[in-house]
């Protein structure tokens, strides 16, 4: 008798929404147990070959491509700086890029994002970053980490035991977000008559704001995209703010208007409308208007009513919400600036999220899009130039004292010092260059932030201008 036909897909449950590549679970359904390798590329895993066949009509395009580019040799030269991050960090960029200019000559398209973290997260030993697959073991902790023997384990070991449950934690992540076609999201509709400032943590944070029990991984991708509006809201009750020609704290404003820089992530997309809980927070707000200005906004629309995004409540009390977005750099959005544009043509503050402001041009950042200039800082200065107050934030601590060196060398002066977010996200984010995180293979979105605004005083400029200034002044007899 011919073998039964394999389950039909919906058995497989909701797992099959590609969302993210893990390499050591299965790319349909997300499962870590009894795992097979794809027999061509071996760089991705199935539990069952029904698996196999129903993910075939989208693993086909690239599969061959991978079969050549996953062993990639190590250029020697790069083997004697004498780090193994930084060896594998530069050959997963030199697969990337061969990867990406044979994938299109083969399939003239662009690989994904899943499948360019096939290559920046692909199967290696945690200790030698070696791709063999056939000696690769999985650790039964947290699924999430490979050796390729048991000496590379024991040698890892005092080091990845302190890391085990957050690798466990990112994997039940990575499994959730399969699980919706987009992340979980929720908001208190909760408005507060009085202001109080905002508590420390998370945990006191959504007891005050009344949120329902949800599973562990959807509390913390729900945490992930409240982190952006919190985060604002937390440095901004650290600041001062000009309205009618008065410096008022953030509990006094009536009107705000906030510029998001280089807003190209999905949780600051979906964070948009979650900004009316700084409405909801804070009970003079009457009009509230956010811009994001970023390469990839313009996958919604260039302007978005939002009388009707605002909740009942707010709508009763008189408050406005205004969104916008424009697609470039943040140069061209001033110069092209008009009153089709909601708020003010210079902001009350700027955000720029995730060290976004220092990135290289080839890694995404401004240089990449901005026509004005292509030299990197371009916004920095121009920031620095017109003193709009800036809120940065950085993905972990290596990259905060990165950011605060730049700061320092084109002297900007410093209102909200270095310091830890109470409301950095949840979810554990990997690290595709650990080399850059002090060896760190896990952050968090937002976890340090700072303000910036203007620059610092020259003391030699200084010094003539009070010079100056006596001279002036009329002398009495």
């Amino acid at each position: 008798a011919p073998p039964p036909p394999p389950p039909p897909v919906e058995q497989y449950g909701c797992g099959h929404r590609r969302k993210n590549f893990i390499a050591t679970a299965c790319q349909f359904c997300g499962h870590t147990k009894d795992l097979r390798v794809c027999g061509k590329c071996k760089a991705i895993a199935y539990c069952s070959v029904g698996h196999q066949r129903s993910d075939w009509a989208r693993h086909k395009t690239v599969c061959k491509t991978f079969q050549s580019l996953l062993e990639l040799p190590i250029n020697e030269d790069d083997a004697n700086d004498g780090s193994v991050h930084n060896i594998w960090w530069r050959n997963r960029q030199a697969t990337l890029k061969a990867a990406r200019v044979l994938h299109d000559m083969m399939c003239s398209s662009p690989l994904t994002s899943i499948e360019r973290e096939m290559v920046l997260f692909a199967r290696h030993c945690q200790v030698c970053h070696s791709t063999s697959r056939e000696d690769l073991f999985v650790c039964t902790g947290c699924y999430m980490v490979m050796y390729c023997s048991a000496e590379h384990q024991a040698e890892d070991q005092p080091k990845h035991s302190r890391q085990c449950t957050r690798f466990l934690f990112a994997l039940r992540c990575l499994q959730a977000a399969r699980r919706y076609d987009l992340p979980p999201v929720w908001i208190s509709p909760l408005v507060c008559q009085r202001y109080q400032p905002l508590p420390f943590d998370w945990p006191a944070y959504f007891n005050l704001r009344g949120m329902p029990t949800f599973p562990g991984p959807e509390t913390a991708m729900i945490a992930d995209v409240l982190s952006y509006p919190l985060t604002l809201l937390y440095a901004m009750e650290r600041m001062l703010f000009a309205e009618d020609g008065l410096l008022k704290p953030l509990n006094q404003m009536t009107e705000l208007t906030i510029h998001i820089l280089f807003s190209e992530r999905d949780q600051e997309l979906l964070a948009l409308t979650k900004y009316e809980e700084l409405q909801h927070y804070l009970p003079q707000l009457k009009t509230l208007t956010v811009v994001l200005v970023g390469p990839n906004t313009d996958c919604l629309a260039d302007m978005v009513a939002t009388e009707e995004i605002a909740c009942d409540d707010c709508l009763t009390r008189g408050r406005r919400l205004n969104f916008a977005m424009y697609p470039n750099s943040y140069t061209e959005f001033l110069n092209d600036w008009s009153q089709d544009y909601p708020g003010s043509k210079h902001p009350s503050v700027c955000a720029v999220f995730n060290s976004k402001l220092f990135l290289k041009p080839e890694q995404g950042a401004e240089g990449e899009f901005d026509t004005k200039s292509q030299q990197p800082g371009a916004t920095l200065d121009l920031l620095l130039d017109l003193g709009i107050p800036t809120i940065l934030s950085s993905r972990h601590a290596t990259a905060a004292v990165q950011d605060l060196l730049k700061l320092d060398v084109k002297q900007a002066r410093v209102i909200l010092p270095k310091q830890p977010n109470p409301y950095a996200g949840l979810v554990p984010h990997r690290v595709a260059d650990p080399s850059q995180a002090h060896g760190e293979q896990l952050d968090h979105c937002n976890q340090y932030i700072m303000a910036i605004a203007g620059r610092q005083l020259d003391e030699t400029k200084l010094e003539h201008a009070i010079a100056e200034l006596d001279t002036d002044s009329p002398t009495t007899s």
